[in-house]
C-alpha cells in the first residue's frame, strides 16, 4: 500500500480528523520507515488532492473531511448536475467547494 493510500486511509476512518496537525515529516519518516524525501512526495501529492496544507514553520495540517476523501472522482469534461445544487447550477467533474467568508479586520 503507497504512503498516499496509507493516509487516505487515516482520513477516510477519522484517525486524522479536519484541523489535525500531523506529525513532523522526521517522526513520520521513521514511523512508516521511509527516506523524508519519500514522505515528502507524499505529502504533496495529498496537498494536491486537497487534503492536506502545509505551512512553512508549522506543519502538514489535515483539511478534508471523510466524505472528501471517500468522494469518487468524476472524469472531467462531463458536465454533471448536483443533487444539493439548483436545477441551473452544474458542476464539471467535481464537486463545487464553497469557502466561508474571511472575518474583515480593520485596519489601523
Amino acid at each position: 500500500m503507497s504512503l498516499v493510500a496509507v493516509f487516505r486511509k487515516m482520513i477516510s476512518t477519522g484517525k486524522l480528523l479536519p484541523g489535525d496537525r500531523m506529525e513532523p515529516e522526521r517522526k513520520l519518516a521513521a514511523r512508516f520507515g521511509v527516506n523524508r524525501a519519500t514522505l515528502r512526495q507524499a505529502l504533496k501529492a495529498l496537498v494536491a488532492m486537497g487534503l492536506v496544507r502545509q505551512r512553512v514553520g508549522d506543519g502538514t495540517y489535515v483539511t478534508a473531511d471523510t466524505f472528501t476523501v471517500l468522494e469518487p472522482q468524476l472524469p472531467s469534461g462531463r458536465i454533471y448536475a448536483t443533487p444539493e445544487s439548483p436545477r441551473s447550477t452544474v458542476t464539471r467533474g467535481r464537486r463545487d467547494t464553497k469557502r466561508p467568508a474571511r472575518p474583515s479586520h480593520p485596519r489601523s
